[in-house]
């Protein structure tokens, strides 16, 4: 169980820090978009679609953050549940 607890707390990580790189490229890109001159409107509309790429990866990141933290809180739950019941039986 600590094993997993482990896995799934490193896992967590690298999607957070996925996260904070993918905000940072929006951040980015949104200040090209809207700073910069563009000599046309494709060049523009490229933009706009590498910003909405981005958006949408960073939306699933972040849907793969809440579900890796809702197994991260089953695991710790069942090893809360499982100290509770080795202290219980112990006395038994």
């Amino acid at each position: 169980l600590d094993q997993d607890l482990g896995y799934i707390n490193g896992k967590l990580q690298a999607l957070e820090q996925e996260a904070n790189d993918l905000d940072w490229k929006i951040q980015d890109l949104e200040n090209r978009v809207f700073n910069d001159n563009f000599s046309d409107i494709q060049e523009l509309d490229i933009q706009k679609w590498e910003w909405n790429e981005l958006v949408k990866k960073a939306n699933a990141n972040e849907i793969k953050i809440q579900t890796v933290k809702e197994e991260l809180w089953q695991l710790e739950d069942a090893k809360n549940r499982i100290a509770y019941l080795e202290a219980n039986n112990h006395g038994h």
